[in-house]
């Protein structure tokens, strides 16, 4: 099963680990890296496989214009999102 594409600029299933053999038991995923190394791809796809909501933390870090969302206020709104027993998150934040 080719999971993640072999086009240009996407990883293959080989790269990425990811398979039809994803464990079911996981169920709460944090995807954490540095910035352009593929970790929302891999994320929406883990999701995918596991049917586990993604949450993307740069979308809800991020308001218009890239103005920084209050602390408060983001982690507030992770908070809710992560309330379920099954999700994958992705983003690289320490607060």
């Amino acid at each position: 099963m080719d999971i993640i594409g072999t086009h240009a600029g996407q990883q293959t299933e080989a790269q990425t680990g990811l398979g039809s053999g994803v464990p079911p038991e996981l169920r709460r995923v944090a995807v954490v890296g540095c910035s352009c190394v593929g970790k929302s791809t891999f994320s929406r796809r883990l999701a995918g496989l596991l049917g586990s909501n993604y949450i993307e933390l740069d979308a809800i870090h991020w308001l218009p214009d890239w103005v920084e969302r209050p602390n408060n206020e983001f982690r507030e709104i992770v908070a809710e999102q992560t309330v379920n027993d099954q999700w994958v998150t992705d983003g690289n934040y320490s607060q």
